[in-house]
């Protein structure tokens, strides 16, 4: 028998399986110990007395090492005797990209029951990816993309990774320099719009470099939106597409018309486009053009 608890709450939900354990014996993984109180590992273990008869296993799993467990006082001294001189360090996913080939295959036989083919493509969208949550995040996408299988082949469109976790130091390293910087920079920005909520002039003022910089790489990455056209089609489908846009843009809640020549066109679409979208809520008629300025004639 094999039982894996990921949180203590599961506890009350496998109590029925204690009884099974200690006849017919088994493996208990305990993921994450440091997650766990005493008081529960203590009862884990005073469950799981071991016994000639009915040999088991019980499995803890955790990020901190051993010896830190015990200074910290999160490990049960009863466990910690059974796991004495026993521990394994395991280098994290993206330390050892040999391994995922095998991991990828064994988790897609074990939730399709059959073999597909994986594209060299998705591979390499794998391989270049950090994976910061290791088997966790591994099996998280292969969990959202194994569904939208066309044909039992697994695409790179399929996965959905996310673009604001690190990519991996080992595949770039077999890369030129060139494609190292650009995708590393390309992380740098996305993380950067992301912590600033997408506000231009506080990126900037983070990366330490001028707007105009900033936007260019951007541009260059496909991370700045132009100023948008009119908007085509039913106005719901483009609300989304507004307000992400006037986050990348830096655009305020409401728009100030320039005097400047050069922004009078690009001020009035910006507010056009967001007031058709509902984003941005009309507080008084702009009248536009602005009435001409000077001295008035009185005839």
């Amino acid at each position: 028998m094999f039982l894996v608890c990921s949180a203590p709450t599961e506890l009350l939900q496998v109590a029925n399986r204690w009884a099974t354990l200690r006849e017919k014996g088994g493996t208990m993984v305990v993921d994450l110990v440091e997650r766990w109180s005493v008081d529960q590992q203590a009862e884990v273990f005073s469950r799981l007395s071991p016994r000639p008869e009915a040999p088991f296993r019980i499995i803890a799993t955790s990020r901190m090492s051993q010896a830190r467990l015990r200074d910290e006082a999160r490990l049960h001294e009863g466990l910690a005797q059974w796991w004495d001189n026993r521990s394994v360090d395991l280098p994290p996913l993206r330390a050892r990209p040999e391994d995922l080939a095998p991991i990828v295959d064994a988790m897609i036989h074990r939730l399709l029951r059959r073999a597909i083919r994986i594209e060299p493509a998705t591979w390499q969208a794998l391989h270049a990816h950090g994976w910061p949550d290791n088997i966790r995040g591994l099996r998280r996408v292969l969990d959202d993309a194994l569904p939208r299988l066309v044909e039992d082949r697994l695409r790179p469109e399929h996965l959905v990774l996310n673009p604001l976790e690190p990519p991996s130091l080992q595949h770039l390293a077999d890369r030129s320099f060139a494609e190292m910087r650009n995708t590393v920079e390309a992380w740098y920005l996305r993380r950067l719009l992301e912590q600033t909520h997408g506000n231009i002039s506080e990126a900037a003022r983070r990366a330490e470099c001028s707007r105009k910089v900033l936007r260019d790489r951007l541009r260059r990455h496909g991370l700045y939106r132009s100023m948008p056209g009119p908007i085509e089609g039913p106005l719901e489908t483009t609300a989304s597409y507004a307000r992400e846009t006037a986050a990348v843009e830096g655009w305020p809640g409401v728009i100030s018309m320039s005097d400047e020549p050069s922004m009078r066109e690009r001020s009035r679409r910006a507010r056009e486009f967001l007031l058709q979208a509902g984003v941005l809520v009309p507080r008084r008629s702009w009248p536009w053009p602005p009435p001409p300025r000077g001295r008035r004639s009185h005839a």
